[in-house]
This record gives structure tokens, sequence and C-alpha cells, in this order.
């Protein structure tokens, strides 16, 4: 690993004062934003979640348009790219949070919206193209899914308050040769 103090290769010891710098440094900046803007459960989990997300998308487009070549300066660049992506993403997710309503729990739906946009589509891509898929494709069809995904479940939960008198419950049940997952809830 490259670092900046020790312009060269960094040691072990150098490793862990990186990580222990950049813990602090979160730590530092989470309750500085809690002291002054004061966010709500929801803030925070879109700001999360968003930062994740879009981290995560960045990845998968990147790989699937670069080739098999990563020389250094590239591996660098790419980590700094997923650095301001996950940071941007934040400021961007906490801007959103704090001015619409969001609540912790639909923002939890809109991960799981994600995750199955992602799924989705790769599974798609196996079932239209079978083995002849490409891994690029896939990198770019589960990019697309995870963007699909979290936009219309977010559509979908924009009226949903989660109130005692509206609950979502969660059924599962085994039955031969597999099982039924059920989701319901009040719009």
């Amino acid at each position: 690993m490259w670092c900046p103090a020790s312009s060269g290769r960094a040691t072990g010891r150098a490793h862990g004062s990186w990580l222990h710098s950049g813990q602090l440094g979160g730590l530092g900046v989470g309750a500085f934003v809690n002291a002054t803007m004061q966010p709500t459960a929801g803030e925070a989990a879109l700001s999360s979640s968003v930062g994740m997300w879009a981290t995560g998308v960045m990845a998968l487009m990147t790989f699937a348009v670069s080739s098999r070549d990563y020389p250094e300066s590239w591996v660098r660049g790419f980590h700094a790219g997923a650095a301001m992506m996950a940071i941007g993403g934040m400021a961007v997710g906490g801007y959103l949070g704090h001015r619409y309503d969001f609540t912790r729990g639909r923002v939890l739906l809109m991960d799981l919206g994600a995750g199955v946009g992602g799924a989705l589509a790769v599974a798609l891509g196996f079932l239209f193209q079978g083995n002849d898929v490409s891994g690029r494709g896939l990198l770019a069809g589960a990019a697309v899914g995870i963007i699909a995904g979290y936009g219309l479940t977010s559509y979908l939960t924009r009226g949903m308050r989660f109130t005692p008198e509206a609950n979502i419950p969660l059924r599962a049940s085994p039955m031969r040769g597999g099982g039924v997952v059920g989701l319901g809830g009040a719009f």
C-alpha cells in the first residue's frame, strides 16, 4: 500500500496509524454533524445508504469498462475515486434526507430494492444469454439494476408512514421443495 508519509511502501505500523486516523476523523465528523445539525435516524440512514450504493455502482461500472491490466497508479486512482464517491454520496443523501421525509424503515426497504434490482439484473442476464453472458455485461447490468431498484422502491414507498397501526409484516412459510416469503403493508 502506498503511504504519502513514508514516500513509498507503508509498513505495518503505518497501516495501523492511517487506519486509526481515518476512524478518528470519521468519528469527529460524525460528532460535529450530530452536534450542529441533529439529524434524525432517517436522515442518517439515507446518507449512509446513498454513499454505500453510489460507491458500489461506481465500482461496478469502473470494472465493467476498464481493461484487465491494473497498474498501481490505476488502483490508487480507483481508491481515491471510491472515497470521493462515498463522501459525495453521503453528502447528497444527508441533504435529501434533511429536505424530504425519510424514515429509517423506508431507507431499509430502498436498500432491499437496490439489492433485489442488482440480483434480478444478473439473473436476467443469465436467463437470456446463458453461458454466453459477458462479465462486463453482468457488472454493468448489476449497476443499472441497483439504480433502478433503489429508485423504484423510493418511488413506491414515498407515501409510506411507519406507525404502529400500519406496520409491515413479514411472513415465511416452509413447504415441500422450498418456501414462501410474503411482505405486506398499507401504502
